[in-house]
């Protein structure tokens, strides 16, 4: 499907003859969180930057890792890379949950912690149209069923993939959370882990255990 943008770039075109060169279309909705504060690293590491400044916990991850953007696109559409394998139990995936985006899919999760809750996690992917990669999550649903699910009050976060060069990409990973008995140690922990399951994945490997 082409996005309500990207036809009103086309028939600007059209009419004119020429396209603006520093026009870049972006699908709605596959901005980053927020300027990532994290730095590149040099090698196929992730640094992190955290704060508490807000109502929420926050925490910024900028990794290198030495594959192609394809290769990392390609880790980053499958569900298993996402989820948080530490504390989810069980999870069922949902494809093509909206029509306005190449990748999207809902994620029913079932967390099983000091207290069990279970809840509704939507993803939503695509090319941001300049050569970069976008994508969202949020937890979008509570189980009516589960007295706990008020518990997570937000869960959301970003990825932006960008090549470095035909052998490597840079990756920036946001998430925010507001939870009980949460601190940034918890966004850190999966900011890090969803890294490192994507290096694993680009490189071929099983998705780390914990």
């Amino acid at each position: 499907m082409q996005y309500a943008p990207l036809f009103s770039l086309l028939l600007l075109v059209a009419c004119s003859g020429k396209a603006d060169d520093s026009a870049v279309v972006v699908p709605a909705g596959l901005d980053p969180l927020e300027d990532n504060a994290a730095s590149l690293p040099s090698d196929e590491t992730v640094n992190l930057v955290s704060n508490d400044d807000n109502a929420y916990h926050d925490t910024n991850a900028r990794g290198r890792i030495l594959a192609a953007i394809g290769d990392v696109t390609a880790c980053v559409q499958n569900p298993d890379v996402g989820v948080d394998r530490r504390r989810v139990a069980s999870y069922t995936v949902t494809n093509d949950v909206n029509a306005d985006y190449p990748v999207s899919y809902a994620v029913l999760t079932n967390v099983e912690d000091v207290v069990n809750i279970t809840y509704t996690i939507t993803w939503l992917q695509g090319d941001r149209g300049d050569g970069t990669y976008g994508v969202r999550w949020s937890k979008t649903a509570d189980d009516a069923t589960d007295a706990n699910a008020n518990l997570l009050t937000l869960l959301e976060g970003s990825v932006l993939l960008q090549p470095i060069d035909g052998t490597s990409t840079d990756v920036g990973i946001i998430e925010h959370l507001q939870a009980t008995m949460t601190s940034t140690a918890d966004t850190e922990q999966f900011t890090g882990d969803f890294y490192a399951s994507l290096v694993a994945c680009a490189h071929g490997d099983a998705l780390p255990t914990y």
